[in-house]
């Protein structure tokens, strides 16, 4: 009866450290995957705005504070925002920012040449 008692005993301890273990990993990868999704997107829609040859106002709204057209992307709980701003005649600055409940999780830049 003792043995097993300590046998018990000894698998508790072995145990306990192992569980907290896989729930370290799992939280982990979670996070990893969060991010590889959230950079998945930003790669995405730089790439749509890489293929344009004009600026659509019907997609990306102009804000005059900043003189610069913006278009936010709502998917689950992530926001996109995109922002063209210009830098002189034909070039502009991309920013994609990657958000989830107003934490910025990724951000890619760029810039493309729109006429």
């Amino acid at each position: 009866m003792v043995e097993v008692i300590m046998t018990i005993a000894i698998l508790g301890i072995v145990i306990s450290p192992l569980i907290s273990i896989f729930i370290l990993s799992q939280k982990i990868n979670n996070t990893s995957e969060l991010e590889y999704k959230t950079m998945l997107f930003a790669q995405n829609y730089m790439e749509e705005v890489q293929e344009l040859n004009e600026i659509n106002g019907d997609i990306y709204e102009y804000i005059n504070d900043t003189n610069s057209f913006e278009r936010l992307i709502y998917e689950d709980d992530i926001v996109t925002k995109i922002v063209l701003k210009p830098c002189n005649d034909i070039i502009y600055d991309i920013e994609i920012e990657v958000s989830q409940n107003g934490k910025v999780l990724n951000t890619l830049s760029g810039s493309k040449i729109i006429n």
